[in-house]
């Protein structure tokens, strides 16, 4: 955990490069007592706080007034394994009723809220309970997946097979659709609607082409990780290309912006794909899959490069497309 003097010498960073929204992380933000001064930073330095990730157990009324006086209004999300579940996930008795506690004052503020559900075997049973639960919340959206094998999460024997996930997440959708869609909805790599970002083929929802960059989302966003790394998304921490990673407390972003490998991952292409994975230029899918997503990729294969097998096997077992039927037929 950086000191604080460090983090006001990052901010400047931002600064200087033009950096116009961050957004705040953690582990658990609201775990730095200083946490309201480097808010109140970025209020100086004119960037905007977009988001805050927490587990909701230390968000207080002063943090949300204080918040609001710097003339922020982030979004908030909270993460929260499940109705009737939370408790064992988190190891702690009474953290789900605080965490549900934390998001009904955060609405009561007039924060937008987006719950975030991770899943295995030992909750996946509770997605009836928990979509009810959300919907009673009045929250701006809900977002649930199963974890990816990094970290405390590799050799996990709880993780699920496509199969359950897919079929937990089928009734979900249904009955989000009979509900007239009442909050935004991303079900894992399956599903998802305009509220919880972009759902379609290739920019601006046309299909994909070798000229189109390989994620976008690198292109707006990096991460920086506690001890000043720049990473491209938070996926690309726990294996070896972290170590190559750029470090802030070391090299001035500004300069990392312009040449670094966060940059040269920004700025790949598709093209750059398709040379190292021939056959899926001459894939009918190619258009709507793009070769799936570069850390799933990496975390699969350990080939940053390869197409990622997970997006594969969604597209060419048409569960992407019966999703998209389930939802256009409701329309």
């Amino acid at each position: 955990e950086l000191p604080f003097d460090a983090m006001a010498g990052l901010v400047d960073q931002f600064e200087r490069a033009n950096v116009i929204e961050v957004s705040l992380s953690g582990g658990e933000p609201f775990l730095r007592k200083d946490l309201l001064d480097i808010i109140s930073l970025l209020a100086r330095k004119k960037i905007q706080l977009k988001q805050i990730y927490s587990n909701g157990l230390l968000i207080t009324d002063k943090h949300m007034e204080a918040i609001r006086g710097l003339g922020f209004m982030p979004g908030f999300q909270i993460s929260f394994d499940g109705v009737g579940t939370h408790d064992r996930m988190r190891g702690g008795a009474g953290t789900e009723h605080k965490v549900v506690d934390a998001v009904r004052r955060l609405r009561a503020a007039g924060f937008n809220v987006t719950v975030s559900t991770s899943v295995d075997r030992q909750n996946i049973g509770c997605l009836a309970g928990t979509y009810e639960l959300v919907k009673r919340l009045e929250v701006r959206s809900w977002r649930v997946s199963s974890p990816q094998a990094m970290g405390d999460g590799k050799g996990s024997g709880t993780a699920l097979s496509v199969e359950e996930e897919l079929g937990a997440y089928a009734p979900i959708l249904e009955r989000w659709l009979v509900d007239g869609k009442a909050f935004g909805l991303q079900l894992g790599n399956v599903f998802r609607d305009s509220l919880s970002g972009k759902e379609g083929a290739g920019p601006r929802g046309r299909g994909f082409t070798p000229e189109d960059y390989d994620c976008g989302a690198c292109r707006e966003y990096s991460c920086l990780l506690p001890d000043g790394t720049l990473v491209p998304c938070p996926g690309y921490v726990d294996n070896a290309l972290q170590q190559s990673m750029p470090n802030l407390l070391r090299e001035d972003l500004s300069s990392v912006l312009k040449d670094s490998l966060v940059r040269r991952i920004a700025d790949m292409k598709k093209r750059d794909l398709l040379a190292s994975n021939p056959e899926c230029a001459g894939c009918e899918l190619f258009s709507e899959c793009g070769m799936g997503c570069r850390v799933s990729a990496l975390v699969e294969t350990g080939d940053l490069k390869a197409k990622d097998p997970i997006a594969c096997r969604l597209y060419k077992e048409n569960h992407k497309a019966r999703f998209r039927r389930m939802a256009a037929s409701a329309s």
